[in-house]
């Protein structure tokens, strides 16, 4: 009995080598060196703090806080990413098991479920919840398809609920996915059933679409909460602060609408790619977009023999609807006709504004392709030149979906590299709270959300409240597209007037904000800030390397 268990976990462990192989390419880099990774939108540091229960990613923060007991942050982040990157394995490993058994095919959707410009431009980015909510997402695809084969067998749609909840937490707006894929598949569904004179059976099926529905709302209860009956952020900041220069400033790139929709279609068009933040796949000319062109006809051949099977053409039929409408969805208002749905739906469908970036549908649209990838591999397996060379023909495909997102490989290509914080910054945090544990705030200078920091070598956002144990006041305006500021909280307005006054105003001298010690790191236009050493109340303290210590006199 015992050897019986042995071989069957040798055998379960043997299965999931190819996969962690596949993350494993990417992440390994990054353990071979200690210290934290820091991207344009992800940075990560020794003081992570709770975000309010009411935060969709309260319940990641919950589980980095108690883990940061046993395990230190820095590889906390990196276990982080394998998490996210296992989230979109798995999701491409779940939409192949719809279809097949066939280990190599299986291994192949997952590959192409990684590798592509959606996860790189995202990844690259920092956006880590994008790309979180794209793996569930990928789940989600998944499950609904194995339920559609067997809509009796309930279980698929509420594993299917469960991971359509999880993608709310760390992308809101992923549920506007998740709702047009759900529409769809339940109508799928109810045709199904009636055509196949199982009537009967449909109440039985809308009660269990029910149910799963119930599931998704009490897995983000707390956000949904927070929206509705409390004071939300998400509420906030959709209602009152993103604007039609939002979409503008986030819009899908191409210089032109041909390569506007090019883009889309080659899963990339990222606003992000734009700021010149990491390498971009565009930048290797000579296999730009050349890589899908080669797997695009395995694509058609899975929608053509899809269409010769009576089950799978009605599904065939509503995978081209989710196509199409998240393909013009994506394209925002890149395009005059695309533009006006965009902007109805911005102006008239609550909380869609707070999708500004409509590139993320190309979350879907990897999804589809990879459906289809599937369906195509598996005819193409059938042939008899394929099996006889099936080994070498699944490693050429595999070279060819690599090709995809080739710059992802080996840490990003070595654009992300760990990186420790400088031993001064670590020297300041110590002295402020011997000084006064912390029982007022730091102001942290100069007032970016985005800078960049010598000791990274890049631009990242700021990292300070990340970093500093006592509460750091820090710039929250993003300063891009025509957008200065999009924060209107009490601390940022009373700052900003600050600055702006060059230290006219009586934001010290009243000091309502609890302001205790000024840090002015030395990057960018630190200079600028200086005059802050001829103001009354303010004691120069300390100069480190990278570093100015100011305390403020109550």
């Amino acid at each position: 009995m015992r050897k019986m268990k042995n071989n069957l976990n040798g055998f379960k462990i043997k299965n999931l080598l190819p996969y962690i192989g596949l993350i494993s390419i990417i992440v390994l880099p990054w353990f071979f060196k200690s210290g934290y990774l820091f991207f344009t939108d992800m940075v990560w540091g020794p003081n992570m703090s709770l975000s309010h229960w009411t935060s969709g990613w309260f319940y990641f923060d919950l589980i980095i806080k108690i883990l940061s007991f046993a395990i230190s942050i820095s590889l906390l982040e990196k276990l982080f990413i394998v998490f996210v990157l296992s989230a979109v394995v798995y999701g491409g490993y779940r939409i192949a098991r719809a279809f097949t058994n066939n280990k190599l095919i299986l291994f192949l959707g997952s590959a192409f479920a990684l590798f592509n410009p959606f996860v790189y431009d995202r990844l690259m980015y920092g956006q880590t919840g994008a790309t979180l909510s794209y793996g569930f997402l990928l789940v989600v695809f998944g499950y609904l398809l194995k339920y559609y084969f067997k809509p009796l067998n309930k279980k698929p749609l509420f594993l299917a609920s469960i991971f359509a909840g999880f993608s709310f937490w760390p992308s809101p707006h992923f549920a506007f996915f998740i709702i047009l894929i759900y529409l769809v598949f339940g109508v799928l569904i109810f045709v199904k059933l009636i055509s196949e004179k199982r009537q009967k059976q449909i109440f039985k099926v809308f009660k269990y679409f029910i149910l799963s529905v119930l599931i998704v709302l009490a897995i983000n209860f707390n956000w949904l909460y927070g929206v509705f009956f409390g004071n939300s952020n998400i509420a906030q900041t959709v209602g009152e602060t993103i604007t039609k220069q939002d979409l503008l400033a986030f819009k899908t790139i191409g210089s032109t609408p041909f390569e506007t929709v090019q883009n889309v279609f080659l899963m990339s068009g990222f606003w992000g790619m734009a700021q010149f933040r990491y390498e971009s796949l565009k930048d290797i000319k000579e296999n730009w977009g050349r890589s899908f062109y080669f797997l695009l006809p395995i694509i058609i051949l899975g929608l053509i023999y899809n269409f010769k099977n009576g089950e799978k053409k009605r599904l065939n039929f509503a995978l081209i609807f989710i196509f199409i409408t998240a393909f013009i969805l994506a394209l925002g208002i890149a395009l005059p006709f695309t533009s006006k749905i965009t902007l109805w739906l911005f102006n008239n469908v609550p909380f869609y504004k707070g999708l500004r970036e409509p590139q993320k549908w190309v979350a879907v649209i990897a999804a589809i392709y990879e459906i289809f990838l599937v369906c195509g591999l598996i005819e193409l397996f059938k042939k008899r030149i394929v099996v006889k060379h099936k080994q070498l023909i699944a490693f050429l495909i595999f070279f060819i979906i690599l090709l995809q997102a080739p710059l992802l490989v080996w840490g990003g290509a070595g654009q992300i590299k760990s990186t420790n914080y400088p031993s001064d910054w670590y020297e300041v945090d110590d002295l402020i709270i011997k000084d006064s544990c912390c029982k007022s705030k730091i102001l942290f200078l100069p007032w970016h959300l985005y800078m960049g920091f010598k000791w990274v070598g890049n631009i990242i956002a700021n990292p300070s409240p990340r970093f500093f144990k006592c509460p750091v006041i820090y710039g929250k305006n993003m300063e891009f597209g025509g957008i200065y500021d999009r924060s209107d909280d009490r601390e940022s307005v009373a700052v900003r007037k600050w600055l702006s006054s060059r230290g006219k105003t009586d934001l010290l001298k009243d000091n309502e904000i609890n302001i205790g010690y000024i840090i002015l790191a030395k990057e960018v236009d630190w200079r600028n800030y200086l005059w802050i050493e001829k103001l009354s109340g303010i004691e120069f303290v300390r100069e480190t390397k990278n570093l100015k210590v100011y305390k403020v006199e109550r």
